[in-house]
């Protein structure tokens, strides 16, 4: 019995319309989303919860638009498997099971609970794929290995099947061996390909996010201390009422003492130093809710979200006193500090710089390295 009429060239319009459905759904939720993809086998610490999503719209979305064999409506198949080998590689094997138990139920509602014994072995396939790929340095040559493997897995899964289930019989080798050998030939070459197309466009799509994300720290922060730049810090704290509505809000405005004497004696490349090290100072010395900027030249800002003026006196005395008792190269390096704080968060964003901006001016007319308050009720 020779095989049935296959057409070549329609088999493959209709993998590309299969890619083009994918490969669109995944450029628009990845930009949409900005998916947390966790590449080359890194596991987290946790489920990575947006990249388990994001593979489960993949494989829900293999199913429902299966391809077809050109004038052989009986035979479909989908990309699931293309998606469960990808998702060990860029989410991890622990993440791609809670993806592959998801796609047993996807298969089962969408075709009956005959199809568990199909679905299950997925689990094998996510399991069998992650040591492939971590074991093969290459990265091309991993996912290959792991298409070519599981594919077979699949196919022999499949032939078992449908000996011992009549649902299966369709693709049986022993009902129909020619049908069967026209199925394997187009999973080898339909799985391989779609991984790799799936994974050169979800590399471009992580290159893209990368080089958002650099331009968007460069643009946020400050290129010689690394904190957040004034128009950010602007940005934010005119956030915190909405953030923290009826709380306590303080600011506080740190200016280094004398610091024009500093750099005309050791060096504007000495006086860089300081500047960066001051910065470390502050950050470790708040909490992870406050924003911390350099506001310009030797002057810092920081913005204490839900902070009285007790507390924000604290936190002032408390970065004055580390920056005083830390040795600098050539002299001791002493700041003032100037804090504007209100009972409410609601206040203006400029009034409060302008209140702490003031009290830093009177810190530095008392004798300098000294912290000054305004407080309004």
């Amino acid at each position: 019995m020779g095989l049935p009429a296959f057409d070549v060239l329609g088999f493959l319009l209709e993998l590309f319309k299969g890619f083009c459905v994918l490969y669109t759904v995944t450029n628009l939720a990845a930009q949409h989303y900005r998916t947390k993809l966790l590449v080359l086998l890194h596991e987290s610490s946790g489920p990575n919860h947006v990249g388990i999503m994001f593979f489960l719209v993949l494989s829900g979305l293999a199913m429902i638009f299966p391809i077809q064999l050109p004038y052989l409506d009986v035979f479909f198949f989908d990309l699931r498997l293309s998606v469960i080998i990808l998702s060990t590689l860029y989410i991890g094997v622990a993440d791609s099971f809670i993806v592959a138990t998801a796609t047993l139920v996807f298969r089962m509602l969408k075709g009956g609970l005959d199809w568990i014994w199909w679905a299950a072995g997925i689990y094998v396939y996510v399991a069998s794929a992650y040591l492939i790929i971590k074991n093969i340095r290459s990265r091309n040559l991993g996912l290959f290995a792991a298409s070519v493997v599981i594919t077979a897995l699949h196919l022999g899964l499949l032939a078992i099947l449908s000996a011992y289930h009549p649902g299966f019989n369709f693709v049986s080798p022993f009902v129909a061996a020619d049908n069967f050998l026209l199925l394997a030939m187009t999973l080898l070459m339909s799985i391989p390909l779609s991984v790799h197309m799936l994974d050169l466009s979800l590399s471009r799509i992580l290159a893209f996010q990368n080089q958002y994300s650099e331009l968007q720290y460069k643009a946020d922060t400050d290129g010689l201390t690394g904190l957040l730049n004034r128009r950010r810090f602007q940005e934010l704290f005119s956030q915190l009422p909405a953030l923290y509505p009826g709380k306590p809000l303080s600011v506080l405005m740190i200016d280094v003492d004398e610091f024009k004497k500093y750099n005309d004696t050791f060096g504007h490349p000495q006086g860089d130093v300081v500047l960066r090290r001051l910065a470390a100072l502050l950050a470790n010395n708040v909490r992870e809710s406050d924003i911390v900027t350099r506001y310009g030249g030797e002057e810092f800002i920081i913005g204490l979200p839900n902070t009285a003026a007790q507390e924000a006196v604290r936190i002032a005395e408390t970065i004055r006193g580390a920056i005083e008792s830390t040795p600098f190269y050539g002299r001791q390096i002493t700041v003032s500090i100037g804090i504007m704080s209100c009972t409410t968060s609601d206040i203006s964003m400029e009034t409060m710089i302008a209140g702490a901006d003031t009290q830093l001016y009177r810190a530095k007319k008392a004798g300098r390295n000294q912290v000054c308050l305004e407080f309004v009720i």
